[in-house]
């Protein structure tokens, strides 16, 4: 949707770019891998994947992008939680349909707060969307992400 769909040699192949970048800045070259990302105010690869899919969705959703009928349904369940914009999940037996959009992001999409599925603009969305908030949500995300272990690299 937002962003060229990766192979998983792709994506090891640009973390590790990141990863190089980051210890060439001498004062935190011997910082593991994460904190030296904190301290430059960084995110991982996947972690911006994830941002961008939620964004996506709220203009999906919002109808800010172009129409996209037929690709999310919304949940017709009545609950006394979250926000009243859920949608569904649609079942799978293939993997090519488990990792499509629509299955990866709806679950995480389904749990942010009404406050942030209820802004006004992309802007305020994007306020809303806080690290702590991502690292929270991410859990749902990866276990519905192509390569759920991307993520574990070496630091070389």
């Amino acid at each position: 949707m937002g962003h060229i769909l990766l192979h998983k040699k792709d994506i090891i192949q640009l973390e590790k770019v990141q990863r190089r970048m980051t210890r060439l800045i001498p004062a935190i070259r011997d910082y593991p891998y994460e904190t030296r990302l904190k301290m430059l105010n960084l995110s991982t690869l996947e972690t911006r994947r994830f941002r961008s899919d939620l964004i996506e969705m709220f203009k999906i959703v919002k109808e800010i992008d172009k129409p996209t009928h037929g690709l999310f349904t919304k949940a017709y369940y009545s609950s006394t939680r979250g926000h009243c914009l859920k949608m569904a999940i649609t079942a799978s037996r293939v993997n090519c349909r488990k990792f499509f959009f629509s299955n990866r992001i709806t679950k995480a999409w389904n749990r942010l707060p009404s406050a942030a599925v209820e802004s006004k603009s992309v802007i305020s969305f994007k306020s809303h969307l806080s690290a702590a908030m991502l690292r929270h949500l991410m859990g749902d995300y990866m276990s519905h992400a192509p390569f759920p272990d991307s993520h574990i690299l070496s630091d070389n």
